[in-house]
């Protein structure tokens, strides 16, 4: 009986684990100056057409992102000539081709910051393997990748003598 709970409850355990799981990083070449920016415009131009699919998913990207930077301090502007660094990024999913595909299905969100006033180059990456639905699939990519901005920042700006809390002064 005993042995048979604690295999139910292993079983839900893993269940949950496969439901969504989040693996994020972040890199840059040059993010010395990151703590400096705080006002972040979202590139929403492209060197290439996007079919009405495109668009939208752009602009539910955009709009889970800017929520997930506000929450940590960040503000999103409107033209790009106000912000301190601009950000884009682009989406992907894996594909098997010689075999069944990921189970759960598996995504990956690649954002990168720049500011040449700054001198700021920062990129992340952030996988999920989930069965959500999409729109909660990119909601908790745009988190990861607010959250990883902002721990970014937060190390920047230890390095550079600021006290930092758990939000964008």
């Amino acid at each position: 009986m005993m042995r048979s709970k604690i295999a139910k409850s292993l079983l839900v355990a893993i269940a949950i684990g496969v439901i969504a799981w989040p693996s994020r990083s972040a890199s840059s070449t040059n993010d010395a100056n990151l703590y400096r920016v705080g006002r972040i415009f979202l590139q929403t131009e492209r060197d290439y057409e996007l079919n009405a699919q495109g668009a939208a998913a752009l602009a539910r990207l955009h709009s889970h992102l800017k929520d997930a930077l506000a929450n940590l301090g960040f503000i999103v502007v409107d033209k790009a000539a106000d912000s301190d660094a601009v950000m884009d990024g682009d989406t992907g999913e894996w594909v098997t081709l010689d075999g069944p595909q990921p189970d759960p299905p598996k995504y990956s969100y690649h954002f990168w910051l720049r500011s040449s006033k700054h001198a700021v180059d920062w990129r992340t990456k952030c996988d999920i393997a989930s069965r959500a639905p999409q729109a909660e699939v990119e909601r908790m990519a745009m988190e990861g990748v607010a959250r990883n901005l902002f721990n970014s920042w937060n190390k920047s700006a230890t390095k550079a003598g600021l006290v930092v809390g758990d939000k964008l002064p």
